[in-house]
């Protein structure tokens, strides 16, 4: 999902015309995990400024990557402006890991457990650090920790399952 995210904000920065926002949407239902990636851009390319064409490869590689989930994407123009990648990948892999865990946290300590909400939060290792008073090592160290007892490749899976875990969770 990161590279497919990572790949969107890449063709709204180079092919964009005004842009001056990029939201990202992510939606977890059951086994689906959907993203939509869009910037508010101009609908047509200005006068005098011929658009961009890139080589098509990034959206090559965006359905490349939704496909080996089992999943689809679609690249385009927004309805009133800007461009949008929407792509949903299937994530049974998720949900079977952690079946038997009524929680998987709690295999986390309260420290690590306060590090996955950063991290679910979209915090960077230093921001992390800062807001809970740790130096980046310490961060570094408790992040591993938290990958290897959750079974998560990267931080991607680490929000897909705090998004699925707060759906688990009264509020």
């Amino acid at each position: 999902m990161y590279r497919i995210v990572q790949e969107a904000f890449t063709n709204a920065l180079r092919y964009s015309i005004g842009a001056t926002r990029v939201e990202v949407g992510i939606d977890v239902a059951g086994s689906t995990l959907t993203v939509l990636v869009a910037d508010d851009g101009l609908a047509a390319p200005q006068a005098g400024r011929a658009p961009s064409q890139g080589s098509g490869r990034g959206v090559l590689g965006i359905a490349e990557r939704a496909a080996t989930y089992g999943g689809s994407s679609a690249a385009g123009p927004c309805p009133g402006g800007g461009r949008q990648v929407h792509a949903t990948l299937q994530t049974p892999h998720v949900h079977a890991r952690f079946a038997a865990h009524a929680d998987p946290l709690d295999q986390l300590s309260p420290r690590e457990r306060d590090v996955f909400a950063c991290i679910t939060a979209g915090l960077s290792n230093s921001e992390i650090g800062e807001a809970l008073h740790l130096s980046t090592a310490t961060v570094k160290t408790h992040v591993n920790r938290i990958f290897a007892k959750l079974h998560l490749h990267d931080r991607v899976h680490a929000v897909i399952l705090g998004y699925e875990l707060r759906g688990r969770r009264a509020p």
